[in-house]
C-alpha cells in the first residue's frame, strides 16, 4: 500500500509547506501590527557610594502611582475611549521595564498599535520617573540636612555648657579642686567636631542631587515589532510540511478500500 501511494506522501511535503506558508502569510497580514518605542535611562550613583538598587528603581517605574500620572498626563482614558481603570490596566500591559545592572540603566519599552502612542507612553513614563526621582533625592537631601542640623544644635549646647563650666575655674582648678585640663580637652574636641559638622552642613546644602539622565530618547518606530513575520512564515511552512503528510498517511487506508 505504501509503495502504491507513496507519491501522495512525497507530494504532500512540498504542497503542505506551500499551503502552510500561504496560511501563515494571510494570518500574519491580518494580525494587528504593534510598534515599539524605547527609552533608556542612566541611574546616578548613590552619594553614599552604596550600590544602586536597580530592582527598586524598576519597581518605581512600574508602580501604580507613576502609571496613573502617565495616564492622566496623556489623557489615555479619553484617547483610548476606555474607563479609567481599564485604561490603567491597558497601559500596564503596554509597558515593560528591564535592567542593565552593570551599567545602572533602565530600559523602558512601550508597545501599541499606534506608533505615536507608543512613543508618547515611553516618553511620558521616562519624564515622570525622572521628576519623581528628582523629588525623592531632594527629600532625602532635606532630611539629611535636618538630621545634621539637630546634631549641630546639640553640639552647640554642649560647647556653651563647656565654656560656662570653664569660666568657673580659677587658677587652673575648680571649686572642688578638679583640674581644668579635662574640661578644656572636651571643650576643644566638641568645638572641633562642631566646626566640621557646620562645614558639612554647608556642603550638603550646596550639593546638587544627581539626576537620572535620558541616554536614549524614544522615537516613532517605522517598523512593527509584532507580528514576527519571519518567525510566523517559518512556523507555518514547517507545520504545513508536517501536517499534510500526516493527513495523507491517514487517508491511505481509505484509498486502499476504494481501489
Amino acid at each position: 500500500m505504501f509503495k502504491r501511494f507513496r507519491w501522495l506522501l512525497l507530494a504532500a511535503i512540498p504542497a503542505g509547506a506551500l499551503l502552510g506558508l500561504l496560511a501563515a502569510a494571510v494570518i500574519t497580514y491580518l494580525m494587528p501590527k504593534k510598534y515599539e518605542s524605547v527609552a533608556v535611562l542612566q541611574i546616578p550613583a548613590n552619594p553614599d557610594s552604596l550600590p544602586v538598587d536597580m530592582a527598586a528603581e524598576a519597581a518605581l517605574v512600574e508602580s501604580g502611582d507613576l502609571l496613573e500620572q502617565v495616564m492622566e498626563s496623556r489623557d489615555l482614558a479619553k484617547r483610548w475611549n476606555l474607563p479609567k481603570q481599564e485604561a490603567l490596566d491597558a497601559l500596564g500591559k503596554c509597558l515593560s521595564v528591564s535592567r542593565i545592572d552593570n551599567e545602572s540603566r533602565l530600559v523602558i519599552r512601550a508597545e501599541h498599535t499606534d506608533r505615536e502612542c507608543a512613543r508618547d507612553m515611553a516618553e511620558e513614563v521616562a519624564a515622570i520617573y525622572q521628576k519623581s526621582r528628582a523629588a525623592s533625592s531632594l527629600r532625602a537631601k532635606e532630611q539629611a540636612i535636618g538630621a545634621l542640623s539637630k546634631e549641630v544644635l546639640d553640639l552647640q549646647s554642649a560647647v556653651e555648657q563647656g565654656k560656662e563650666t570653664l569660666g568657673g575655674y580659677v587658677g587652673g582648678l575648680g571649686k572642688d579642686g578638679r583640674d581644668i585640663s579635662d574640661v578644656k580637652s572636651k571643650l576643644d574636641a566638641d568645638q572641633k567636631l562642631l566646626d566640621e559638622m557646620m562645614k558639612k552642613r554647608l556642603e550638603l546644602a550646596a550639593m546638587i542631587p544627581p539626576e537620572v539622565t535620558l541616554v536614549e530618547k524614544p522615537v516613532i518606530s517605522q517598523i512593527p515589532c509584532s507580528p514576527k513575520v519571519t518567525g510566523n512564515l517559518a512556523t507555518g511552512t514547517a507545520a504545513g510540511a508536517i501536517l499534510l503528510p500526516l493527513l495523507a498517511g491517514m487517508m491511505m487506508p481509505l484509498l486502499k478500500r476504494q481501489s
